[in-house]
């Protein structure tokens, strides 16, 4: 399955459609009555990230000064948009990708979740490693590297904000990014149906590369250098996860273990 553009990507029609997307985010009403009228993952899924997607970047604003609040905001409406335009373009992409059910396999669920656990050691490990091997490179050229990730600064804050960046940090992020990236995306970005190991590790590239870039902002400077490279390598270790075990338990309980361990260490 490949993405093809339907028609023009045009500013009028752009436009056009973030103005659809902000009023989809104001009528939250209209989420919670699917919810009701179709209790699903997919409609619970949908409030959530329409409820705590505004919240989240009020908050962040009052944590991280107004400027990064807008930030956040815009570019969650300039991706949403993005794949709005795609979906009424291509509407048979929605109909051919799988279910989220379809990603979390009943088979082997508890061996899965275990493996998942168990790689957080070796991936913490090899990020570190990675990390501290940048720095390393940047002091010798003369430009230490000093800062931390913004998400490090909402993760590690007090109060009603704090609360729920850590929920968002610890459970809707974690399960969320593994549906989106190594389930639906890793699903259109195949150039074909191919299995060989080669189209994976190409598919698994480019969708961890969108992962890596999503988790840098402006606000973060050359600190962004390490934080693509270890979120691109976390996002690889867990397509690799996923192709072991041919489900998303094992990537997802990695990724939600090694964030409520680094909020720990951030809070405490």
């Amino acid at each position: 399955m490949s993405v093809t553009a339907a028609s023009t990507l045009t500013f009028d029609r752009f436009f056009q459609e973030l103005g659809n997307v902000a009023v989809e985010f104001v009528r939250i009403d209209r989420e919670i009555e699917a919810l009701f009228q179709k209790p699903s993952i997919n409609t619970a899924f949908d409030l959530s990230a329409k409820v705590i997607m505004p919240l989240s970047c009020i908050t962040a604003g009052c944590v991280l000064g107004t400027a990064f609040g807008i930030y956040l905001f815009a570019v969650s409406l300039f991706l949403n948009t993005l794949v709005l335009i795609a979906i009424r373009d291509n509407p048979e992409l929605i109909r051919e990708l799988p279910s989220i059910n379809d990603y979390f396999s009943k088979e082997n669920g508890l061996r899965n979740i275990t493996l998942g656990l168990a790689a957080w050691f070796p991936l913490e490990f090899l990020t570190e490693m990675l990390v501290g091997l940048i720095e390393k490179i940047f002091i010798l050229l003369g430009h230490p590297l000093s800062g931390v990730q913004d998400i490090g600064l909402l993760l590690s804050s007090g109060g009603l904000g704090g609360l729920l960046w850590m929920f968002i940090g610890c459970i809707i992020a974690p399960v969320g990014e593994e549906i989106i990236f190594r389930g639906w995306l890793t699903d259109l970005l195949k150039e074909s149906e191919d299995p060989s190991s080669w189209n994976r590790f190409v598919t698994a590239v480019k969708t961890n590369a969108i992962f890596g870039a999503l988790h840098v902002s402006p606000f973060q400077g050359w600190f962004n250098i390490p934080i693509f490279a270890a979120t691109f390598i976390m996002g690889m270790c867990f397509s690799l996860l996923k192709e072991l075990t041919g489900s998303l338990w094992a990537p997802m309980t990695c990724h939600m273990a090694g964030n409520m361990i680094s909020t720990a260490i951030l809070r405490y």
